[in-house]
């Protein structure tokens, strides 16, 4: 069946491909117009200082600073974070290019080979989010994945809704 054939595509993708070690491997393969590009999405300033390497790792430091791994994992969908949370689980999946795309939390954690659809999760990310996503933290995504849910579906019932009749 085709699952069959995408589940044997994703575990030979993952046997040829060594897990990613550092966000810094994955933007090492990004030009640094890619690299700024990434610093404006995120609001960052004061990268213009720094040649390719140095911005890589800068990068890295602040994408990995908890209060903004935090911000970007409450910020996400929850079709989002199931994806992430899924890479990191079983060491990569295979995910087509507009999931990706259309994914800040995504495109700002993974590692992506468009050739084979194959995303990875990066060893240090993965570190991370092992450190910060305490039982707490997790049952406060899931609160506002709930919520956002709840408020998708008045908006779908009732077309529009105010603050209060939400409330």
């Amino acid at each position: 069946s085709a699952l069959e054939q995408i589940t044997q595509q994703e575990n030979t993708l993952r046997k040829e491909s060594a897990g990613i070690r550092s966000l810094t491997d994955v933007f090492s393969q990004y030009s640094k117009d890619n690299l700024k590009d990434l610093a404006r999405l995120h609001h960052f300033t004061r990268y213009n200082r720094f040649n390719k390497k140095e911005l890589a790792e800068w990068l890295k430091n602040s994408l990995l600073e908890t209060q903004f791994m935090k911000k970007l994992l409450k910020n996400s969908t929850e079709e989002e974070f199931r994806t992430f949370e899924n890479a990191i689980k079983e060491n990569g999946i295979m995910i087509p290019e507009e999931l990706l795309s259309n994914s800040v939390l995504l495109c700002t954690y993974g590692g992506y080979n468009s050739f084979s659809s194959f995303l990875q999760i990066p060893q240090d990310v993965q570190d991370k989010y092992d450190q910060i996503c305490t039982p707490e933290f997790y049952e406060e995504l899931e609160q506002g994945f709930l919520i956002s849910s709840y408020i998708r579906s008045a908006v779908y019932l009732y077309g529009t809704v105010s603050l209060d009749e939400l409330k």
